[in-house]
């Protein structure tokens, strides 16, 4: 009985109305400088994926002709410094993909915490101020250019174009 009797005291409600407020408008706030981030991460996604592309497919098309070729000790160790440079790209990667992940998981699951509110409970004043908030968190904000999302799959997808492009590559020198 007393939690009914609290859902409808003003105060409670009053403390729901400026909680929500709060959070609206630090979701608002941190949506803007994330966009902020994203219109400078735009203008060098380009130049980071074809030269990350070329990058990554030199280094295992190198890796894959020295490592049949050459079995001397300056051999081993341009194996070892290209391997190296490979770790060194893909870790570059899966940072970058585990950033636009994460982004996109944690905008999207402000989404889901909002929806298993106890909305039913509140006045019209908090269940429209949760509707207004609800609105506003239903696109998530991803790293995304050209039709490229920054993500798990986006790393993937480039792990395997660099490996195919190297096998290709590799194929054709062995094939001449």
């Amino acid at each position: 009985m007393d939690d009914v009797i609290k859902f409808h005291d003003g105060r409670y409600q009053k403390k729901i109305y400026t909680s929500l407020y709060l959070c609206m408008s630090r979701h608002v706030a941190l949506k803007q400088w994330i966009s902020k981030i994203l219109q400078i991460v735009r203008r060098a996604v380009p130049i980071y994926f074809c030269l990350a592309i070329v990058c990554l497919v030199t280094v295992i098309f190198v890796i894959l002709i020295n490592n049949v070729e050459n079995s001397s000790t300056s051999g081993n160790l341009l194996k070892i410094r290209l391997l190296l440079g490979g770790m060194c790209g893909a870790v570059v990667l899966y940072t970058f993909c585990e950033a636009g992940q994460l982004l996109s998981h944690d905008m999207s699951q402000v989404f889901d915490i909002l929806l298993t509110s106890s909305w039913y409970n509140w006045d019209s004043k908090n269940r429209k101020m949760l509707m207004m908030f609800l609105l506003h968190s239903l696109k998530a904000e991803t790293f995304s250019w050209g039709g490229f999302t920054l993500d798990y799959r986006f790393g993937t997808s480039v792990a395997k174009t660099t490996l195919s492009w190297a096998f290709v590559l590799y194929n054709l020198r062995k094939s001449s």
